[in-house]
This record gives structure tokens, C-alpha cells and sequence, in this order.
């Protein structure tokens, strides 16, 4: 029923007309299974394609103890800074030297860093399973890394890299700045 435009709005005008609606109300089971994963539906993936609702397994608990992280994070970093000295030396020396300039039995940089991460760790549960991810070797991590070296070498002589990453060029500019900064300074 309509009302002319130019009448307030009255809600007694308003009639109650019965809905076709079924006799039995069926409440939903969503724990039922929907037969196999084939069978269940589909959800739109990020990329627009379908992916599947299978449950997915539950996240490994890793445990949460104060400073399991601090021995191989430090290592890791300072395996970093050695394989960063022949590119950049200031870099190297920074994340190896203490962490206070001023005091030399103050842990290094890397050591601090460290830290810093379990200390994060021991709060986020998503924090420790990335560290424990990143920090367990698996056997293919074990293949490159073992192979890291050859590839290195094939990389310096035989590609247009080469010439960029040379670490024996990289730690001749380093030596001739540090030469002339000293002369420039003990004149």
C-alpha cells in the first residue's frame, strides 16, 4: 500500500500478510563432515583461483625458554658479518665490535641483536616458530650451503657480477680509504 508523497509517514497503514515458510526449522550441523575434501567446497584463493577447505595441521609449539636463542642468532650473525667483510668492512666491523664504542667488555652488536630477538621471541609464539624455521637446517639448506662456496666462485668468474662483487678489488678500495683517512689525520 502506498501513501501520497505529500503525507506524513503512518506505520498504522502497515498490514501483516503470512510468509510461506516451512513447517520445520532445521538447525545446521557444521561439524558434519561434507564427504571427502574433493566434495567440499571451494573458497576463492588470493589469486582468484579456488583452493580447497581442508583443515590445514595444527602449528608446532616450539618451547619458550629465555635464551634459546641468543648462542645460534649470535652465530649467525656473525657468520653474516664474515661473509659481508670483503664487500663492505665498516658493516662487518660494526655488527662484530661491542655495542658500546666506549666500554670493550660490552657483548657485540651481533650478541645484542640477538637478544633482543629472544627477548621478542619469549613473547610471540609467531616470533619463536619463525626463529626455530629459520635457525633448523634442513638437508636441502644443508646442500646449498655446502655447495655455497662453488657457486660463489663460478658467480665471481663467470658473470657480469663478477666485477662488482670482487672481494679482493672490494678490500683494496677499503685499505686505500682507510690509508687516506690516516694521512689526512696525522697531518
Amino acid at each position: 500500500m502506498t501513501q501520497p508523497t505529500d503525507q506524513p509517514f503512518d506505520p498504522n497503514t502497515l498490514s501483516a500478510e503470512p510468509a510461506d515458510m516451512p513447517t520445520r526449522h532445521v538447525t545446521p550441523n557444521h561439524h558434519a563432515s561434507a564427504g571427502t575434501v574433493a566434495d567440499k567446497p571451494k573458497r576463492p584463493g588470493i589469486f582468484g583461483g579456488e583452493r580447497s577447505t581442508k583443515e590445514r595441521p595444527a602449528k608446532p609449539t616450539i618451547a619458550n625458554k629465555p635464551g634459546q636463542f641468543v648462542k645460534p642468532l649470535t652465530e649467525l650473525y656473525l657468520g653474516a658479518a664474515l661473509i659481508a667483510m670483503p664487500f663492505d668492512a665498516e658493516l662487518a666491523t660494526i655488527i662484530m665490535g661491542p655495542s658500546d664504542p666506549n666500554d670493550d667488555d660490552s657483548p657485540s652488536v651481533a650478541e645484542k641483536c640477538a637478544q633482543a630477538w629472544d627477548k621478542a621471541a619469549q613473547q610471540s609464539p609467531a616470533v619463536r616458530r619463525m626463529l626455530h624455521s629459520l635457525l633448523t637446517v634442513s638437508v636441502w639448506g644443508a646442500l646449498v650451503g655446502a655447495h655455497m662456496p662453488i657457486m660463489l666462485v663460478v658467480m665471481k668468474n663467470h658473470s657480469p657480477l663478477g666485477e662488482k662483487f670482487n672481494p679482493a678489488a672490494a678490500m683494496e678500495a677499503y685499505l686505500k680509504r682507510q690509508a687516506a683517512e690516516a694521512e689526512g689525520t696525522s697531518e
